[in-house]
């Protein structure tokens, strides 16, 4: 008991720099979400339909929507393998055959067992930090993922620009074929080494073969982006375009794969930014639930092992650190609305003192009920 009594109290800093970082992480995310969705309602109202034809000069420096199929005559190359495709992006994909280290606990984590299986992964595994010393990975990778970005992409009269390019990412599979299986076996970089097709892959064994594998062993993989449909959303600047400054100060540069109206991107942007908001508002809320549960850790270690009484505190922290962390997760966030949205901030701001009521009433001390008999006559 007095070891785990020790560990909570250690522990103690490290839930107060968790609680202290939930706090403005709540703050930047509302701020971020009020401006992000300002901007989006005014790019809604202002954005223009042009065809992409023709460059009119009509809608410089307005904020317009386009679609139409993408175009380059760029040959990317990945020249350590040999593999070359007319497409608007090329990327090599690499994984490698490692130990992976898996560890269970039992009896109040005094006993740690440790497990190791051999993996596919695209990054390196460290083995330095293992439990058994016998399993070991290399530590670095033979050959690194890269992705090659066409510089010139045409969009009816219209180019490009890098930033919307790096945007559209329907990879499709290159299935490898005999004859670059052919020329990599023949050239001297991958000499006395177990080239083959494994399935839409090429296995390079150091040691093993596709059906059984050894630690180190490589599979590279090759995907591309071909021209197709896409629609954008910008700021026509000459005949290419740039991001809309909105008066929120957010900028507006969207581009999406496939044939889409001006209010269905808008649509799919909108909902983007609430599910941000939702998932970055729930962080903030499992940050202060777990720092509040390691801040009052010490008390539930002074009664861990004790029967029925150790159960009981558990529960009741839990319930107040739950509490607490909902609490002022609203509290937080209502604060932050107070200079967008107001009538909003007011009804969440009474909501959270509510909630801090609850707690309180939770945790005070209850004072003694006193049966006092009448007098006997």
């Amino acid at each position: 008991m007095f070891k785990n009594l020790m560990n909570s109290f250690a522990a103690i800093p490290l839930g107060i720099a968790l609680l202290i970082a939930s706090f403005p992480l709540l703050f930047w995310n509302e701020g971020r979400a009020v401006k992000t969705a300002r901007a989006l309602a005014e790019g809604a109202k202002k954005v223009i339909t042009i065809d992409t034809g023709n460059v009119s000069p009509d809608f410089e420096g307005q904020l317009v929507h386009v679609s139409g199929k993408t175009n380059t005559t760029e040959i990317l190359t990945d020249a350590q393998f040999g593999v070359s495709t007319n497409a608007i992006k090329l990327r090599r994909n690499v994984e490698m055959y490692q130990w992976q280290e898996k560890s269970s606990s039992s009896g109040n984590n005094k006993n740690k067992t440790y497990s190791y299986d051999k993996v596919w992964s695209k990054s390196v595994i460290s083995s330095s930090s293992f439990d058994n010393q016998s399993y070991t990975n290399p530590s670095s990778m033979p050959f690194q993922i890269t992705v090659k970005q066409a510089n010139d992409v045409s969009l009816g009269a219209f180019v490009l620009p890098s930033s919307l390019i790096s945007k559209i990412n329907n990879y499709t599979v290159i299935v490898p074929d005999s004859s670059l299986l052919a020329s990599l076996k023949a050239s001297p970089s991958f000499a006395n080494l177990n080239l083959e097709q494994q399935g839409q892959e090429i296995f390079i064994g150091y040691q093993g073969s596709p059906a059984k594998p050894e630690i180190g062993d490589i599979r590279i993989g090759f995907e591309q982006v071909l021209a197709g449909p896409v629609s954008v959303i910008a700021q026509q600047s000459g005949n290419s375009f740039t991001a809309f400054k909105a008066k929120s100060g957010r900028n507006l540069s969207m581009l999406r794969v496939g044939t889409l109206t001006a209010d269905e991107m808008f649509t799919l942007a909108v909902k983007e930014n609430n599910m941000l908001t939702w998932a970055m508002r729930f962080l903030g809320f499992f940050l202060m639930l777990g720092a509040f549960r390691i801040i009052l850790g010490p008390l539930e270690a002074m009664t861990r092992g004790i029967p029925l009484l150790g159960t009981m505190v558990r529960a009741g922290l839990s319930a107040v650190s739950f509490v607490l962390a909902f609490a002022l997760t609203l509290v937080t966030v209502a604060i932050s609305w107070f200079s967008f949205r107001p009538l909003i901030a007011i009804p969440l701001l009474t909501l959270a003192l509510a909630g801090i009521f609850v707690a309180w009433w939770m945790g005070r001390k209850k004072e003694p009920v006193v049966i006092t008999e009448p007098a006997s006559a």
